[in-house]
C-alpha cells in the first residue's frame, strides 16, 4: 500500500500572477516584476531551468528545489534602455511537473522616450574680413529643442576663437540663449578653425562649429564685383 502512494506523489507547479503589467515607465528605467512559485503537490518541485529573451533577465532569489506546500520567488527585470513603444517579455519556467512541465510567465510594460535636451547652433560662422590680432564679438545664438533642460557645460577652444559667458548655461527647453564668439586672430591670410561646445546630451556631448573668414594684416581690404575693385576700409 506504501508503495502505491509513493508512486503517486507529485510536484504541481502553480504561480501567482502569471502576467504583469508594469504600466509606463521611462527608458533606462530597469523594469521589475516578482512572480511567487506554489507547489501544490506532494513531493518536491524542481526547477530545471528558467528561459528568457535577451532584454529580459530572471532568477529565483532562494531555492531552485521546492518543498510540498513552500513557495519561492522569482524576480524578473527589462533592460529598457534601448527599447520604446509597448513591451510584452515572456518567461519560460521549466520543472519536474509533469502535467504542466514548462509554465509561460510574461512582464508587460510601455516605455516612453526620456526627457532630453536638443541643442540646435550654427555649424559654420563666417566671420567675414579680420584684421590680425584686433577682435571681433560675433553673437552666437543656441537653443534648446529637446524637452528637457540643456547645459553648456563649457567649450574647447581654437587657437583664435573663444566663447564669452558665465558657464555653466542652463537653457530651459524651447529657449534660447546669446553667447559671444570672440575671434582674435593670430595670423594672417583665411581663416578656419573649430570650437567645440561641450554639453549634458548623452548622445553627442560635443556641438562643433566651424569659424571661417579672411585675416589681413592693413586695415584696408580689395574686394572685387564684375569689372569693378572696391577698397573698403577695415580699420576703427
Amino acid at each position: 500500500m506504501f508503495f502505491i502512494y509513493f508512486l503517486f506523489q507529485i510536484p504541481r507547479i502553480d504561480v501567482v500572477p502569471r502576467v504583469i503589467e508594469k504600466g509606463r515607465v521611462y527608458q533606462e528605467v530597469m523594469v521589475e516584476g516578482k512572480f511567487l512559485i506554489i507547489n501544490k503537490g506532494d513531493d518536491t518541485l524542481k526547477i530545471k531551468d528558467i528561459k528568457t529573451s535577451c532584454v529580459c533577465m530572471a532568477y529565483m532569489l532562494k531555492e531552485y528545489n521546492i518543498p510540498p506546500g513552500d513557495t519561492a520567488t522569482l524576480v524578473a527585470s527589462i533592460n529598457t534602455e534601448n527599447l520604446e513603444g509597448e513591451v510584452e517579455e515572456d518567461i519560460f519556467v521549466v520543472s519536474n511537473d509533469s502535467y504542466e512541465p514548462i509554465v509561460k510567465l510574461k512582464v508587460k510594460t510601455e516605455i516612453i522616450p526620456k526627457p532630453k535636451p536638443e541643442i540646435e547652433a550654427p555649424e559654420v560662422i563666417n566671420a567675414g574680413t579680420l584684421l590680425k590680432s584686433e577682435m571681433k564679438e560675433i553673437p552666437l545664438i543656441v537653443k534648446n529643442t529637446g524637452s528637457s533642460d540643456l547645459i553648456i557645460l563649457g567649450y574647447v577652444p581654437s587657437a583664435s576663437c573663444d566663447i564669452k559667458a558665465d558657464f555653466p548655461v542652463v537653457i530651459p527647453p524651447d529657449k534660447a540663449e546669446v553667447l559671444t564668439l570672440q575671434v582674435n586672430p593670430v595670423k594672417e591670410g583665411i581663416l578656419k578653425e573649430k570650437i567645440r561646445i561641450s554639453t549634458n546630451i548623452k548622445e553627442y556631448p560635443f556641438h562643433q562649429i566651424t569659424i571661417t573668414g579672411v585675416v589681413s594684416k592693413i586695415p584696408f581690404v580689395i574686394e572685387q564685383k564684375g569689372d569693378t575693385f572696391y577698397i573698403k576700409n577695415n580699420s576703427k
